[in-house]
């Protein structure tokens, strides 16, 4: 018998999503022996390229955020990874405040932003912060 499961918010399909994901990973690094210590130590180079550089072009979509955005406004990169978002921005915001669990990846964030003159930011090392529960209906239901 198929369970039906309703989804009833953006944020429920977004944790739907990062459970499903977190569980193929889980999965499949299992069947490779487990994963390292810090699963992005391996990937940061990737995802370095062109950090910091003035006259590297942004990301995608860097340009529509930054139109929307006052300089005097902050932002929170949760996932920052290097940096590759979190430096562009901080060209335009009062301060941007990096989230970031690979110690790898910060440590490559850091050195870019000391590379692209830009002391306008908080690195926080740590996991991503998880919602809170929250009760529906009499129920508690747990977010990822």
């Amino acid at each position: 018998m198929a369970v039906l499961t309703v989804i009833d918010t953006a944020l429920d399909r977004w944790s739907a999503m990062v459970r499903a994901r977190g569980q193929q990973m889980k999965a499949q690094l299992a069947a490779l022996g487990g994963a390292p210590d810090d699963w992005w130590s391996e990937r940061v180079g990737a995802f370095a390229r062109g950090i910091g550089v003035p006259a590297a072009a942004p990301p995608f979509g860097v340009q529509a955020m930054t139109d929307q955005l006052e300089r005097e406004d902050t932002l929170i990169d949760i996932g920052a990874g290097a940096g590759r978002y979190a430096i562009p921005l901080s060209r335009v915001l009062r301060q941007v405040t990096l989230v970031e669990p690979s110690a790898a990846m910060a440590e490559n964030a850091a050195s870019s932003f000391a590379a692209a003159g830009r002391e306008n930011y908080v690195l926080v090392r740590r996991e991503s912060p998880r919602a809170r529960p929250r009760r529906v209906g009499g129920v508690d239901r747990e977010r990822a």
